[in-house]
């Protein structure tokens, strides 16, 4: 119930970026996809980072970052639009990005 506190209170706040290290972890894995969800919705137009479990918990994510034996791999991918957002042909070139990361 604290992790849920301390979240809603960084979410008020509506940052242009937020940084998620853990915050999903005391959560179930459906209840933590939930909130990932939730997340992505609410930061279409900002910059969401997160660290994930695995690659399965990044759907959604514009690009995943992995960290193996020191260097970074980037995996760029095309998400769906949210609901109500326009597809798009190309991304516009100063886009935001939401990024989920995880070390291998």
């Amino acid at each position: 119930q604290r992790a849920i506190v301390s979240l809603v209170r960084c979410l008020v706040r509506r940052p242009r970026i937020l940084v998620l290290d853990g915050a999903l972890a005391p959560f179930t894995e459906g209840r933590a996809r939930e909130l990932t969800g939730l997340l992505l919705e609410s930061f279409a137009d900002r910059t969401l980072l997160m660290t994930l479990p695995n690659d399965k918990a990044g759907d959604g994510f514009d690009a995943l970052i992995r960290f193996r034996k020191g260097q970074a791999e980037v995996e760029e991918r095309r998400r769906e639009p949210a609901a109500g957002e326009a597809p798009l042909e190309e991304p516009p070139e100063r886009a935001r990005k939401r990024v989920a990361g995880g070390v291998s």
